[in-house]
């Protein structure tokens, strides 16, 4: 919620001396007033603790405003700009820099909230006030798509309670304006679902002549029907490209260095160390995994246990099986007291991050592996995952880079390390990596 304030301020081209302001005003209540005055103090925090160390989004977007005039990559070019309720002014400004080298065309649907008014006024405003000529058009109605007439009939409709003042009883269209733009099918569950989708959509490239990239599949419960859309249009030969987001814990490399972090500053947590280990990005092969799993659920291996050998369960085993695991264990230990090691010698948060990063290139290797795992799902056809894969490690070192830059100096806690852990988290959790909503490629 903080990190939201702080943006929004930001984006609303707003300052301390205008918060202060509105603080000083006889019209709040002491509430409000106080309310802005914590806010006030966390922003002037967080500006002195940035300050010299990092930059952030809305502090880039100042900076590429006023370099606008410099670039080259507006020549010979026009902006059209559309899809757009509202703009922060910030986003204005950057339009209206644009605006002095080129025409800047800006698209603004007709709101019932009157929000296409207010853009229209603040655009204006801030145009005439940098000397910048600007102009309204109204788009006819002959340029409307035609054969709309049930669309128009369900967006003017569909949600509506009441009748307009205008109106004694709700307007019903002809039939012989419904045709066959929307069309609606009851089904009994998500696969007969995705089977009349898949059927529908084959019938329209085979027999109607379109093209794959002419045809969407808009689903709002992509988690629990993205594997059965994926596993029917397989089956009907119609490839799939899904556009969602996904935060880049979903990935096996914030997986991996989250829990080996965790299982290593939180006092040796198992279950952790089998999120790590199941990523499949370690040398360890998956058997040896499974006995291992099974023979710590047996014994009940947890923290400090996991620093002695074995001695639980020789009848279970033979000889080998055992050696097995001991040797499985003896490996995870020595790679991961590297990371101990460089906790309890690390004098601040920068030292250890960069050591952190070492140790996942040169020990875990872990780049190569994400590399080897991204090639084969492309060879299976999983494209976005394969995408994702490959980009999730870069992604993640970056984070980590950026705590290094705004925490660096600090000392690193050596007697409680578990905070750096949760600050890690916390930092990896909200990334997210765009991927974009289920559509169909060519």
């Amino acid at each position: 919620m903080v990190n939201d304030f702080i943006a929004d301020f930001k984006q609303q081209d707003c300052s301390l001396d205008e918060l202060k302001s509105a603080i000083d005003s006889d019209s709040n209540s002491e509430l409000l007033s106080h309310k802005l005055h914590e806010l006030m103090l966390i922003i002037d925090e967080y500006e002195s603790e940035l300050e010299g160390r990092y930059i952030d989004s809305e502090d880039y977007i100042s900076m590429y405003v006023s370099l606008i005039g410099e670039s080259t990559l507006l020549d010979n070019h026009s902006v059209w700009v559309y899809g757009f309720d509202t703009l922060a002014p910030k986003s204005m400004d950057a339009l209206i820099e644009m605006a002095k080298r080129v025409d800047v065309n800006i698209m603004v649907n007709i709101s019932d909230f009157d929000l296409d008014t207010i853009l229209i006024a603040a655009l204006t405003s801030r145009a005439d006030l940098a000397g910048v000529a600007i102009s309204k058009e109204y788009v006819p109605d002959e340029y409307r798509a035609y054969g709309r007439k049930t669309l128009d009939y369900l967006e003017e409709n569909l949600f509506r309670t009441v009748l307009s003042s205008r109106e004694s009883v709700m307007k019903v269209p002809n039939e012989d304006t419904i045709n066959d733009e929307v069309r609606l099918v009851e089904c009994a569950n998500p696969f007969y679902e995705a089977e009349s989708a898949a059927s529908y959509i084959y019938e329209l490239i085979r027999d109607k002549g379109y093209r794959m990239n002419d045809i969407a599949v808009i689903c709002n419960d992509d988690s629990s029907r993205k594997p059965i859309i994926r596993r029917t249009f397989e089956e009907y030969g119609i490839p799939l490209f899904v556009d969602s987001r996904r935060t880049i814990t979903d990935s096996m490399a914030a997986r991996f260095i989250v829990s080996l972090l965790e299982f290593v500053l939180q006092g040796y947590r198992t279950s952790a160390l089998f999120v790590m280990l199941k990523t499949e990005l370690t040398s360890i092969e998956r058997e040896d995994i499974e006995m291992l799993e099974n023979y710590v659920r047996n014994y009940r291996i947890r923290g400090n246990m996991w620093t002695r050998a074995f001695k639980y369960g020789h009848f279970e085993y033979t000889e080998e099986e055992f050696e097995r695991l001991e040797s499985t264990r003896s490996y995870i230990m020595e790679q991961v007291s590297k990371l101990r090691e460089i906790a309890e010698s690390s004098g601040t948060v920068a030292e250890f991050v960069f050591d952190l990063i070492k140790i996942l290139e040169e020990e875990w290797e872990l780049p190569s592996r994400l590399q080897a795992v991204s090639e084969a799902q492309a060879e299976e056809g999983y494209n976005e995952e394969a995408q994702n894969t490959a980009q999730s490690y870069e992604a993640c070192v970056k984070i980590l880079e950026q705590l290094a830059a705004v925490l660096g100096d600090e000392t690193f806690d050596k007697q409680g390390p578990k905070r750096y852990y949760s600050s890690t988290r916390k930092v990896l959790n909200p990334l997210t990596s765009v991927l974009f909503h289920l559509h169909l490629t060519e």
